[in-house]
């Protein structure tokens, strides 16, 4: 009797047994697929390669959000801290492609690298871009 009893407590067990399955060619779910060979054209694709070629001037950006986080906290604990932040990433990315249309070593690039590097905030290490664009426009 008990062999009988630990048997029927233990079926669920075995009849539970994970089985997989994979998505085929035509976006059907089958175990069968789990079998199937990888497509031969594992190349990159354009998306990819627009992903890795974005990858530094995203980590710029985050990297660059991250410092303004604290210094937008000190700015003013009053006003929209999301608002500062977004506010000044909205100017990096016009002093971003401004830097990216002037020459290498041309007189525009170092006065934009000199507003940059006379911005930044010595606390926190960001730079305030609205004053560094400022800056920059200045004749």
């Amino acid at each position: 009797m008990r062999f009988a009893l630990l048997a029927v407590l233990l079926l669920p067990l075995v009849v539970e047994a994970a089985t997989y399955k994979c998505r085929d060619a035509r976006g059907n779910w089958t175990t069968q697929a789990c079998f199937a060979l990888p497509p031969a054209d594992l190349s990159e694709s354009p998306y990819q390669r627009w992903l890795r070629d974005r990858q530094p001037a995203l980590l710029a950006r985050n990297a660059a959000r991250d410092k303004l986080g604290p210094y937008c906290f000190r700015l003013d604990r009053l006003s929209s801290f999301y608002d500062c932040v977004d506010g000044q990433l909205k100017i990096y990315d016009e002093i971003q492609r401004i830097k990216a249309s002037l020459p290498a070593d041309s007189l525009p690039q170092r006065h934009l690298q000199d507003c940059l590097a006379r911005n930044v905030d010595a606390l926190s290490g960001a730079i305030d871009y609205r004053l560094s664009l400022e800056c920059y426009n200045k004749p």
